[in-house]
Parts: C-alpha cells; structure tokens; sequence
C-alpha cells in the first residue's frame, strides 16, 4: 500500500516532481506509552519512517528512495490490535491532502506483538554459525638472501668557524662644497698661420 501524491513535491536539491509515490517500504513500526495523566484510558504513540519514491514504478523496482521522513501517530489502547500502517497513513493524508490510494503495492507488515508497558524493541535474528573448512598449510616461505653490507661514509671534516668581523668605525661626514664660479667665456683665438 501507498499514496501517490498528486500535488508538486519539492527535492532537497530544488528539483520539482508531480505524481510521487509515498510508502512505509518495509520500515519498522515503533509503538511506546505515552503518559497522560488526564486521560481515561492509556494512549501510545506510533512511529515510523516513510520513504517518497520518484515514482510507484521507482518503487516497485526498488529504486533507491528521494527522501526519507518520519510520522507518528496517538492512539488509543483499544486500537493496539488494529493496523497500525493504516492510522499513519490516515496521518500521511492529512500532511498531503492531494493524494490518491494505491493498494497494489504493500509493505510487509512484520507482526509485533504488543506489550503495554514496555516499548516494543525489533527482534534481530542472530545468524548460525557455520564451520569453516580447513585451511590448506602454505607452501614453506624461501629464505631471504642477505644483502652485502653497506661500506662506512668517509667522516666530513668538521666546519672551522669564522672568526667574526670587527665593526668598521663610523665614517666622518664631508664638510660640503663650496660651489665652483661659472666660468667666463674667453673669445676666440685666431689661430696662426706660418708664413
């Protein structure tokens, strides 16, 4: 059993999906006491996981699930020995009100016998052990041939340390210049010819 929902789904990447296929797909049912004081008769709360598939064929071929949410539902301890998918299916439709029925698919309902006090805690089989064969001995290791060993490095002969460099004594400013005259032309001389 299922619901199609009829109404656009958003994914958690933003992608947007019309027609997709919300179902328990074989999620475990948790019922436990709730503790009401004020009512007159004891309550219990069930869970459980639901699984929005792309679509029903998604699901009918086992494709992996869009998302994964939970829904819970209160009932009352006269309705233990009712089915428990169907009141949180009625919960689902109130969560997507545009939905259609699809009973052609069904979860397998595991039977969980109810125990009023005490949460109901999933039954996990232990699997038999099963004897192993024999191990074949291995096939002896061959020795390791040993390497030639390894010729000492000549010893580096040791860094002399440099003695430091003394500090050179500050050097005295120059006393500055005082500027040059500019230079008078002289006229030119007529050069002289020998006669």
């Amino acid at each position: 059993m299922g619901l199609i929902n009829l109404d656009n789904y958003v994914c958690a990447n933003g992608v947007q999906k019309t027609n997709t296929y919300i179902s328990f797909a074989n999620e475990t049912l948790y019922i436990r006491q709730a503790f009401n004081s004020n009512a007159t008769e004891s309550t219990y709360t069930v869970n459980a996981n639901y699984r929005i598939f792309w679509d029903q064929a998604a699901r009918e071929a086992n494709l992996s699930f869009i998302d994964l949410k939970s829904v819970s539902a209160s009932v009352p301890k006269s309705m233990l020995n009712e089915n428990m998918y169907a009141c949180l299916y009625k919960e689902l439709k109130l969560i997507y009100p545009n939905t259609q029925d699809e009973v052609n698919v069904a979860p397998v309902v595991p039977v969980v016998p109810v125990v009023p006090v005490v949460p109901v805690v999933p039954v996990v089989p232990v699997a038999p052990v099963v004897p192993v064969a024999p191990v074949e001995p291995v096939a002896p290791v061959e020795p390791v041939v040993p390497v030639a060993p390894v010729e000492p490095v000549a010893p580096v002969e040791p860094v002399v340390p440099v003695a430091p460099v003394e500090p050179v004594a500050p050097v005295e400013p120059v006393a500055p210049v005082e500027p040059v005259a500019p230079v008078e032309p002289v006229a030119p001389v007529e050069p002289v010819v020998p006669q």
